[in-house]
């Protein structure tokens, strides 16, 4: 018994989907939809602030929407791929008036990174970070620095 296997091709091939790649599919797949970020801040009452740079660390809370919604401002809805270079120097926890979690997110506000991980039910997505999430953070970094002399 004789088999044989042809490939036939027909046309230049100009005509052909581009299949994404493996780190393109991670990013899409790693963003949480704007709806379900803005329902979950219009039941978060709180987000606990932790910061960690160098041997300190330093803790506040938002406690008022305004604080709240300015904070939603920071998420972008552009995807961040992660890398070993970029890790978290804080983290943000989005309350409700139980005090339950909403989201367990970590962050990275410096420029070079500028990201938020956020975990929503049991799953993880990553965004970019608007660069005015910068100054806002810097503050509390400041503070904490001039605690620490």
């Amino acid at each position: 018994m004789l088999l044989s296997f042809t490939a036939c091709s027909s046309g230049d091939g100009s005509n052909t989907t581009k299949v994404p790649t493996k780190t393109e599919k991670k990013a899409a797949a790693e963003l949480l939809d704007r709806a379900t970020i803005q329902e979950v801040i219009a039941k978060s009452t709180k987000i606990e602030l932790l910061f960690y740079l160098g041997e300190g660390s330093m803790s506040t809370a938002l406690p008022n929407r305004q604080q709240i919604d300015n904070f939603n401002a920071f998420i972008t809805d552009a995807p961040f791929t992660p890398t070993k270079e970029c890790k978290p120097n804080g983290s943000a926890l989005f309350m409700d008036d139980d005090g339950n979690i909403l989201i367990d997110s970590e962050l990275n506000f410096l420029p070079e990174c500028n990201f938020i991980r956020m975990v929503y039910n049991k799953k993880t997505y990553y965004h970019k970070l608007s660069p005015q999430a910068n100054p806002f953070f810097m503050q509390f970094v400041k503070l904490m620095q001039q605690g620490q002399q």
